[in-house]
């Protein structure tokens, strides 16, 4: 009971199973409005104790600035090195940005955190009104890493399919969730009106759920194949962001 009533009142940090099932309903990856975090970091580095990470109404990592209408407006939007829930809230390298008085930069990262998730962010923010001079964007190694889990189910790191791909991916992790019970209770009792018995249910529940089959042993000769398709999709993400950006009157800054 105890641990039970800290979850309620000092909330825990989302697991990866956590974020992929938020990400099915609403596809911005960023943290939930209001939201006040607590790590301990102590032996981490010099002086290092305990930290927080705290959220504004808005969905931006504090400090969120409150802009003069003439101040640059910069959008951050990353994975774990642009939020940086180890490091001070003042002491993050977005919010020292914020401390020239003409500048208003806005942290919008979550631990992750990829190309196609940060198009959607932008979309989010933008859609709640809030516009931007620079969007700055830095999710490269994320990026390749959500390319291979995709894979790994049989998806291409596109946004034509990403939603599928991710349901696909959490299907992986979940093979009985408990959102799809009723589809299960469905599908066992068609296979028990089929004559099938028990064993036999469970060895093609297995097969349906198992994907490591289609992954394949990484060798040299895949090396790149697997660099090309990573530039093919990037290219094509990475245009859309801009296009998207750039219709907002905004500019793009990639750091890669």
């Amino acid at each position: 009971m105890l641990e039970i009533g800290s979850r309620l009142f000092f909330p825990v940090r989302l697991n990866y199973n956590q974020v992929l099932r938020r990400l099915l309903s609403a596809p911005e990856r960023i943290h939930a409005a209001n939201v006040s975090l607590t790590y301990n970091v102590e032996g981490l580095y010099a002086e290092a104790d305990t930290i927080q990470l705290n959220v504004s109404e808005n969905r931006f990592i504090q400090p969120e600035p409150q802009p003069n209408a003439d101040d640059y407006k910069m959008l951050f939007l990353g994975g774990s090195t642009t939020e940086e829930i180890y490091v001070p809230e003042d002491k993050r390298w977005v919010a020292l940005i914020n401390e020239d008085p003409q500048i208003a930069a806005y942290n919008g990262g979550q631990s992750g955190a990829n190309i196609i998730d940060k198009y959607h962010t932008f979309e989010y923010f933008t859609e709640q009104g809030f516009e931007f001079d620079l969007v700055v964007i830095m999710t490269t190694v994320n990026d390749y890493a959500r390319m291979h889990r995709l894979a790994n189910v049989g998806f291409a790191f596109q946004h034509e399919t990403y939603q599928a791909g991710l349901e696909a991916n959490y299907r992986a992790i979940n093979p009985f969730n408990p959102l799809e019970l009723s589809n299960l209770y469905r599908y066992v009792k068609d296979l028990l009106s089929d004559g099938n018995n028990l064993q036999t249910i469970v060895e093609r529940m297995v097969e349906q759920n198992n994907f490591d089959e289609s992954v394949g042993t990484l060798t040299e000769c895949d090396v790149d194949e697997i660099l090309e398709k990573f530039r093919i999709y990037q290219t094509d993400n990475m245009r859309r962001l801009y296009d998207r950006v750039t219709q907002t009157g905004a500019t793009l800054l990639v750091l890669s």
